[in-house]
């Protein structure tokens, strides 16, 4: 979408994908820790059942107090194919990592033009030690599945600016945000990236037409909002359930 790659990109970009697994080769020998991994994965009911009526109710239910659908229909085809065996998850997880790290090099070459900076940004995303928890321990593959499409929307996005206003990009970037979103609520902020974006790229922040772009955008986190807010109350109605029957109500 949208570059092109010179060969000393494309051996930079090798280097940093080498170096990356080179360092988290450790973690592909990691299995699950009784630190959310045990609810969250190993002992995950909705995990277990990989057909239609499973990934219905994936998508139908909040669990934990949180609604990541994406994340969990992941977890679900992942032990439908492996079984609970850590080391395919780990595998994934890194190579998640540095599907975002190629695609930070992306987003910057479109934004800026200009290889030293996207390959060194992109090289110190890959090997940046706050990057470890959410690659090594797997109840944190939502931060690394929700960054991929996060980073794509944003890219799809960026296309969709220097490329004349080709729709497709436009309703791209509306579809990866909302996967973002159903990997990990938190990146119901996309929008306000948007807005920077537009700003870098020197477009007029208050013309009609980039407001009204936004408008999906901002209705798109507005119901995604109102789902945290019920997923979050599921939580607590669990937790007061609990608290009356050991209180024997």
């Amino acid at each position: 979408m949208g570059i092109k790659i010179n060969n000393r990109d494309k051996f930079w970009l090798a280097g940093i994908v080498i170096l990356t697994i080179i360092i988290y080769f450790p973690a592909f020998f990691n299995g699950f820790i009784n630190w959310d991994d045990n609810w969250y994965i190993t002992e995950n009911p909705y995990i277990r059942d990989f057909s239609f009526n499973g990934i219905i109710n994936i998508f139908s239910n909040f669990y934990g107090g949180q609604y990541s659908p994406f994340t969990m229909l992941v977890f679900s085809l992942m032990n439908s194919i492996f079984g609970m065996n850590p080391v395919p998850f780990h595998i994934l997880s890194v190579l998640l990592h540095i599907a975002n790290a190629l695609l930070v090099y992306k987003l910057l070459k479109l934004l800026f033009d200009n290889s030293l900076i996207s390959i060194i940004v992109a090289g110190l995303f890959s090997i940046n030690p706050l990057q470890v928890e959410s690659v090594v321990w797997l109840s944190a593959i939502k931060i690394t599945l929700s960054s991929f499409f996060y980073l794509a929307s944003l890219i799809s996005y960026i296309n969709y600016i220097k490329k004349d206003f080709k729709s497709t990009y436009y309703f791209i970037a509306l579809t990866l945000f909302a996967f973002s979103f159903l990997s990990k609520e938190q990146m119901i902020v996309l929008p306000l990236m948007l807005i920077v974006i537009d700003f870098t790229l020197k477009r007029n922040l208050f013309s009609s037409k980039v407001i009204i772009e936004k408008l999906p955008f901002l209705l798109t986190s507005l119901i995604f909002g109102i789902i945290i807010l019920l997923a979050s109350q599921s939580a607590k109605d669990i937790y007061y359930l609990v608290k009356e029957i050991k209180n024997g109500r």
